[in-house]
């Protein structure tokens, strides 16, 4: 049975240590960290963008809650529907924000980060895409931080390089914060269906890390009664992040990962509940209209295109 799936040792492999990779693996985060740095020592606000999805809605909590625990001022922005990467509906508010780190939503040229740069500010992407040639040709410019740029474990998610870049900032501070927001990089793994094979023991011990050390008010209270673990986050998790991201909701998405409050991530959560229920219903009357468009048009027996409302993905 484990030799068949590439498993020498069984005991290893269900509990996995030592496989964290050191974080001088990636490219450019020594260029990353020093930007960073600068930037906290600057006292800067800082913005995070993030991803709509539930890996870059946990890389940007991770974040978020680390920053806060350092006393920072910062905010995150969220992409208005399924929308992958800087938009111009950015750059029409002013965040007073001085340094802008992209999460999990990584931009295929460089035109946005061109306009990032020509407001004086700083740029930092920590990502696990694969980018574009042009932007692996300006990768160091960009502060860029991926698992993509010939890191050993290409498998790791937004959310796991994001946890790393701030235990990174930790060994330098001195500080321990990142401890306490693993739980939402195994989130993000899990949700983002990565590897969790021999092949990557690295996201393996994440997310065991993760499991066992649940602090995260969204994530518990989005669980429940079960225990972390990858069915909770499949099942009860981020199919709530999904749907509130196919109706548009993106913001309440991301507040259930950035709240410290019991109350608050109760309503959050019942809210998303009812975010679900509303594209539940949508999806099941589209079903529908296609179901008896079918069924009328199967006689001549041709092959049809089905064509689903963005609204519900």
């Amino acid at each position: 049975f484990w030799k068949h799936r590439g498993i020498d040792n069984p005991e290893i492999f269900m509990n996995p240590r030592g496989f964290i990779l050191p974080p001088q693996e990636f490219k450019y985060i020594d260029d990353a960290a020093r930007t960073f740095l600068i930037a906290l020592r600057s006292n800067s606000k800082f913005l995070i963008y993030a991803d709509v999805d539930t890996d870059g809605c946990t890389s940007a909590a991770i974040l978020y809650h680390y920053l806060t625990s350092l006393e920072v001022e910062c905010e995150v922005y969220i992409n208005k529907k399924k929308e992958h990467g800087v938009k111009d509906e950015f750059f029409e508010t002013d965040h007073g924000e001085q340094i802008v780190i992209v999460v999990d939503s990584i931009n295929n040229d460089m035109t946005q980060y061109e306009k990032i740069w020509a407001q004086g500010k700083q740029l930092i992407i920590l990502d696990h895409h694969v980018p574009c040639q042009q932007i692996i040709d300006n990768a160091q410019s960009l502060r860029l931080v991926s698992s993509a740029l010939d890191y050993p474990n290409p498998h790791l998610s937004g959310s796991g390089v994001t946890w790393k870049f701030v235990s990174y900032i930790d060994s330098m501070l001195g500080t321990n914060y990142s401890d306490d927001l693993v739980d939402l990089a195994a989130t993000g793994l899990v949700a983002d269906v990565c590897s969790v094979g021999p092949e990557s023991m690295e996201n393996r011990e994440i997310c065991d890390l993760g499991f066992k050390h649940v602090v995260n008010t969204g994530i518990k209270t989005l669980a429940g009664t079960d225990e972390l673990n990858a069915d909770s986050v499949a099942f009860s998790i981020a199919p709530f992040v999904n749907a509130a991201n196919r109706m548009n909701e993106n913001r309440a998405a991301l507040d259930i990962f950035l709240t410290d409050k019991a109350t608050e991530a109760k309503e959050l959560a019942k809210n998303l509940r009812k975010i679900r229920d509303k594209q539940r219903a949508k999806a099941n009357e589209l079903f529908e209209t296609f179901d008896e468009y079918v069924i009328e048009n199967q006689k001549d027996n041709r092959c049809y295109m089905f064509f689903v409302d963005e609204e519900v993905g």
